[in-house]
């Protein structure tokens, strides 16, 4: 007869191996980071493409503060804010982009910037007061960027984007 712990451990086993989902009191959370890259790359790069290979980083950029930093009030307006609404750092375990995978001929990986352009930066996603999620993606030139708001549900659908952006 087998002992408890060794019986639990052969059912765990077995229900993840014909496909029954066990969980063991955690939610998983989606990697809104990696999601807004994504639709950056299908979405957002197929309306405004760039001429050049873009080095893409796969650290994730840790702003302080409010991520709109160079506002576009039509932007706010069109996400339902405004710059008086509270703005969390969304508790995310993910540090990096998951890379790996990505056979695009359009980005070159980098691990740290290394002063090339054009390049692109994921931030650290926020939560505003509704519990939607702001990600965003900065593309950077040599004298100007384009910055783009990914707002997505809790959930990881993208609701809509917009694009700001300033020159040097």
């Amino acid at each position: 007869m087998l002992q408890p712990v060794k019986r639990v451990i052969l059912y765990i086993f077995l229900f993840q191996l014909v496909g029954i989902p066990i969980g063991i009191g955690q939610n998983l959370q989606p990697f809104y980071e990696q999601i807004a890259f994504g639709y950056y790359r299908n979405e957002i790069l197929a309306k405004k493409p760039v001429n050049k290979k873009i080095r893409i980083y796969t650290q994730l950029e840790t702003e302080r503060g409010n991520p709109f930093g160079y506002p576009d009030p039509e932007c706010i307006e069109k996400f339902g804010l405004t710059l008086n609404d509270s703005l969390l750092h969304y508790p995310s375990l993910h540090t990096q982009l998951a890379l790996t995978d990505l056979n695009d001929q359009r980005f070159k990986i980098r691990k740290r910037p290394d002063g090339k352009y054009p390049a692109v930066f994921v931030g650290r996603a926020y939560t505003t007061d509704d519990r939607s999620v702001i990600v965003t993606i900065s593309q950077i030139h040599r004298s100007y960027g384009d910055i783009y708001y990914i707002i997505l549900d809790p959930q990881g659908n993208i609701i809509g984007w917009c694009e700001t952006g300033y020159v040097v």
